[in-house]
């Protein structure tokens, strides 16, 4: 018997038991219907029998609906007082640690425009000259 007969019959025993024990132990299920008796693994706000709404009472409600608000028109940085994120660390603290002389250029050079809004505009001048 050769090493290759030797492989794929050693392969095939081992493959039918495999099928074997997985049509002994895993039931595949075609057709699929909810369990009302079931509590769900993930809640979802929007369905009836999921949602937990009338077990919560009206304070309660209206305090979440506050709570929300005020972090919407608050925004994190009067929720907290320092960053959470290191994207939230720019602008964190506009005040600057060190004066600046605005007078010296040195250290002093804001650009007016960078490469791509000189692009930018140039390229919209030329769509109203087309006009």
């Amino acid at each position: 018997m050769g090493v290759n007969k030797r492989a794929s019959v050693l392969s095939g025993t081992i493959f039918t038991e495999r099928n074997e024990k997985e049509l002994r132990f895993i039931r595949v299920y075609d057709h699929y219907r909810r369990d009302y008796f079931k509590v769900p693994t993930t809640p979802k706000f929007y369905s009836l029998h999921d949602s937990q709404i009338h077990r919560v009472s009206q304070n309660a409600i209206k305090e979440i609906i506050e709570n929300i608000r005020i972090a919407k028109d608050l925004g994190p940085r009067f929720k907290r007082k320092w960053p959470e994120t290191t994207n939230q660390m720019y602008g964190w603290f506009p005040e600057l640690l060190v004066d600046i002389d605005k007078e010296d250029c040195r250290f002093y050079f804001p650009k007016k425009e960078t490469e791509i809004t000189q692009f930018g505009l140039k390229a919209l001048q030329c769509k109203k000259n087309k006009r």
